[in-house]
């Protein structure tokens, strides 16, 4: 993550403002509002840094910050931008905007009348959970963009959908880009950083307090703990595992081992250092699983772990069951799957290998999937 902190460093500075005419004929992407947390980092300080090597584009970020989980929606002010990043810039890539910013957008406008605006939608419109989070403020911001990215096919049927409400919006230009890995996350890790023990490591990244989730499972990692006993470690990260009913004394009973959420400048790291031998995904059955994020699956998928997620969830577009992970559908089906690779490192070192080749050939920055930004782009 050395480029990430040299980022974070830089854009705190501000030093350096790009001029309004480039010599190059690169395309001029400006990034705004990046926060250092997974969307913030998968879909604006990555594409950044990644599309700013080649000679198609010419990438700045205004605003880098660590995420404060106390601030849910965004502070931006026209004060944020300089006129000479305005007139520099072709797109302008903003996230969702949930408060009203026609003043600052007719503003750029005004400025740049060629410039392209651009909104990236990672969410479901309803599930804005903050107090001034507003539904009508995003689609009338999303009225004024030229163009909406969104990260998955099933983002872009859902607006496609509202967005017939609003005559505003009929020429609106929408196109799915999906988040992409890269080596710049894995930079200095060990290549191998398994156990040499006989202790098999089943980890659980939670970034909710998914109850229900807790109350399904537990069952499953009693009835595996009861087999397993010594020779199986329930390593929970970013959760203390809390059901409905509290403090679960299920998990104090089973000895999970938990470990508290860390920065997203230090995630990759410890996932790694965890030594995991499965990963398990959990998605809260009230949740819309259609809609959940796949980078859980490429980060694991990236370091040779093998996976497993619901079987009705967007994981299914991207895991090949029993090919390059494990889908899963009920208590009985988790409880086989995951007997079936606690009791066989040679189907995980399979799957694992696997797992790894397909996200770095196709769910990577390369020429292959550099394609993508140049179609919307350029």
């Amino acid at each position: 993550m050395k480029q990430v902190h040299a980022l974070l460093k830089s854009t705190a500075i501000r030093s350096t403002v790009p001029k309004q005419h480039s010599t190059s004929n690169a395309v001029r992407l400006l990034y705004v509002e990046a926060s250092i947390n997974s969307k913030g980092y998968y879909r604006m300080i990555l594409p950044s840094l990644e599309l700013g090597k080649t000679a198609y584009f010419e990438t700045r970020i205004i605003s880098v910050k660590k995420w404060d989980f106390r601030q849910r929606s965004m502070t931006m002010t026209s004060g944020l931008f300089q006129e000479e990043e305005v007139l520099w810039a072709d797109y302008i890539i903003f996230p969702m905007l949930w408060s009203d910013f026609t003043y600052l957008l007719k503003a750029i406008k005004g400025l740049n009348p060629n410039v392209q605006l651009v909104m990236d939608i990672v969410k479901d419109f309803d599930a804005g959970t903050n107090a001034n989070a507003n539904e009508d403020h995003l689609f009338h911001n999303i009225c004024l963009m030229d163009l909406i990215t969104v990260s998955s096919e099933n983002l872009l049927a859902i607006y496609q959908d509202k967005l017939l409400m609003y005559e505003e919006c009929s020429d609106l230009e929408m196109c799915v880009l999906p988040s992409l890995i890269s080596k710049i996350g894995y930079e200095g890790l060990s290549q191998d950083s398994k156990s040499k023990d006989t202790v098999v490591r089943l980890g659980v990244i939670c970034e909710e307090p998914y109850f229900d989730f807790y109350d399904f499972m537990f069952p499953v990692f009693r009835k595996l703990k009861e087999k397993y006993k010594d020779t199986l470690e329930l390593i929970f990260l970013g959760s203390k595992g809390v059901t409905l009913l509290g403090e679960s004394q299920e998990a104090y009973d089973l000895q999970i081992t938990h470990h508290k959420t860390v920065s997203f400048l230090a995630y990759f790291q410890t996932l790694q250092s965890l030594s995991l031998d499965i990963l398990m995904i959990p998605l809260s059955p009230q949740f819309n699983q259609e809609l959940a994020s796949t980078t859980r699956f490429l980060e694991g998928a990236a370091i040779g772990l093998p996976v497993i997620a619901p079987l009705a969830s967007s994981y299914a577009e991207v895991i090949k069951n029993r090919e390059t992970g494990i889908l899963v559908k009920n208590f009985k089906d988790w409880t086989a799957n995951l007997e079936e690779l606690i009791e066989s490192p040679e189907m995980r070192k399979r799957l694992g290998a696997n797992a790894k080749k397909i996200v770095w050939e196709a769910h990577s920055y390369n020429t292959q999937t550099l394609q993508m930004f140049c179609d919307i782009f350029i």
